[in-house]
């Protein structure tokens, strides 16, 4: 788990990387200010997908498989309950597993963040 201050800086990435899960269409600008959001928390590129893999997708890709997804961007602060009571509760040890299923999720936003990716690589924002 976190401490308080890298979770302050980590909330504003952990709601701008939820929107890659709202059952919604993304345009250039969308990436772009995610893309930004992830620049201005200081993050590089890798990071950021590090921070998508084990922190925000585990939390936010059962929203794709919903017959009727949410569509409204979730607030920061109901992110930030939602992602550290999941990093509190994840195991303490990785395996072969978890590697597999966090991989597996991240194939639903795998496209969009792509696009973030080439906008943070471009420096776009």
């Amino acid at each position: 788990m976190h401490n308080a201050e890298e979770i302050t800086r980590r909330a504003p990435v952990w709601r701008a990387l939820s929107d890659l899960f709202l059952d919604t269409e993304l345009d250039e600008t969308d990436f772009a200010g995610i893309a930004e959001t992830i620049r201005a928390a200081g993050f590089t590129a890798d990071q950021a997908e590090e921070i998508l893999r084990f922190e925000v997708t585990p939390v936010f890709w059962g929203n794709m498989l919903a017959a009727a997804g949410e569509w409204e961007p979730w607030s920061q602060s109901q992110v930030c309950e939602m992602v550290c009571k999941r990093l509190r509760s994840r195991p303490r040890y990785f395996t072969w597993f978890h590697d597999w299923r966090t991989r597996r999720q991240m194939t639903l936003v795998r496209p969009d963040w792509r696009r973030v990716r080439e906008c943070l690589e471009r420096g776009l924002v």
